[in-house]
């Protein structure tokens, strides 16, 4: 298993979420937000709640576990 940093996540999540042809509009749908909500989190601007990180990442296909 290997450990990433909050950046490192922030990456992979847009980078799938690309990969995954969505749209940060897509993204903000389903996790009850907005699109400029998304654009700061993938930008670092904002820390993102957990909870959505965790749905995000489910959205785009990762699992994630918090230790």
């Amino acid at each position: 298993m290997k450990t990433l940093t909050y950046t490192d996540l922030l990456g992979i999540l847009k980078a799938k979420r690309k990969e995954k042809g969505l749209i940060q509009k897509d993204i903000a749908k389903h996790l009850d937000s907005t699109a400029q909500s998304v654009l700061n989190w993938e930008q670092n601007k904002f820390d993102m709640p957990t909870t959505k990180m965790l749905q995000y990442a489910k959205l785009v296909g990762l699992e994630i576990k918090i230790s």
